[in-house]
């Protein structure tokens, strides 16, 4: 998808939220993303509320934990309106899951986690500007402080390590049930829940900017960046629906500046096109397979179709 008029002007119309501002000024070329972190607890019961964010706040990422969805859930239910990319990795059970609504104005592309890693509820995706790249990663930590979860904590820091890469400007979000981090001094107890994960933001630089509870006295939701110039501005707002939690309202900053029409775009010749072949191949299409397997199924079959048909082309 290619980044132009559109791109910049949907970006310029994100609202400014209510905190003190990180960075004190800006030029023109650098334009905010409007996000938001929420501790959904089902979004399967909250879609009205959700779809009042995505199309009425118009955020334009916007990251859930315990979204509570499997496979009954379609991206079509999720998004109507098909205005996003979303990003999955469901539980399939209950409880946990964590999702992510991106902007099509936006180019986006999911970091594939090594296999290693699949047990680990979190999602990583490149957010592509003019001038650098984004890598948002969201996070839930089931709570626990057995030797399961000890073990699982240490592989969630081995690959926050493993993907933070010095390229990117590195935005770490989500619930770690991590309520004994005092991120005022980066200090917390001396555990195996705890600590790697604490060392693990430290020795990536991370700063992590949520200084109010998220859920009772605690703050479990978290907001890090590695390069605090570009995170603007972050500030708290009331749960979605009837979670527990408050939700996370922040503002990434962009660069806009450089050639956006160098971006490249691509054009089916449908002149030249062989049409008894595609003919053919539509005729062999088990269309009841297609739809029953891709959950985002307007999306997923156009980009299935065209890229057998490009063969044609």
């Amino acid at each position: 998808m290619s980044v132009g008029t559109s791109f910049t002007s949907e970006l310029s119309n994100s609202q400014v939220i209510r905190s003190t501002t990180t960075n004190h000024f800006f030029s023109n070329s650098l334009l905010q993303l409007h996000c938001l972190l929420c501790n959904a607890q089902s979004l399967g019961n909250k879609l009205h509320e959700l779809h009042y964010l995505l199309y009425g706040e118009q955020f334009k990422i916007v990251l859930a934990t315990e979204t509570w969805l499997d496979d009954t859930f379609t991206h079509g239910v999720l998004d109507p309106e098909f205005k996003y990319n979303i990003y999955r990795n469901d539980r399939n059970r209950h409880g946990g899951g964590v999702c992510i609504f991106v902007s099509k104005h936006l180019r986006t592309t999911e970091v594939q986690l090594d296999a290693k890693y699949m047990h680990l509820e979190m999602l990583c995706i490149d957010v592509f500007t003019v001038q650098s790249i984004l890598r948002v990663f969201v996070i839930y930590r089931p709570p626990g402080s057995d030797v399961i979860s000890v073990a699982y904590v240490a592989s969630l820091a081995e690959c926050i390590r493993s993907y933070c890469l010095l390229s990117r400007v590195n935005v770490v979000t989500g619930d770690l049930n991590c309520p004994r981090m005092n991120w005022t001094d980066y200090t917390c107890p001396n555990d195996g829940i705890h600590r790697p994960l604490m060392d693990c933001f430290i020795e990536n630089g991370f700063t992590q900017f949520v200084d109010f509870p998220t859920r009772l006295d605690n703050i479990l939701d978290i907001v890090a960046v590695n390069d605090k110039q570009h995170l603007l501005t972050l500030s708290e707002r009331p749960p979605l629906g009837f979670s527990d939690h408050s939700c996370i309202e922040f503002s990434l900053l962009v660069d806009t500046t450089g050639d956006v029409s160098a971006d490249s775009s691509y054009y089916y010749k449908w002149h030249s096109a062989d049409f008894d072949a595609i003919t053919c191949y539509l005729a062999h299409v088990e269309w009841d397979e297609l739809i029953y397997n891709f959950p985002n199924m307007h999306d997923r079959l156009c980009g299935q179709i065209l890229s057998r048909l490009s063969i044609q082309l």
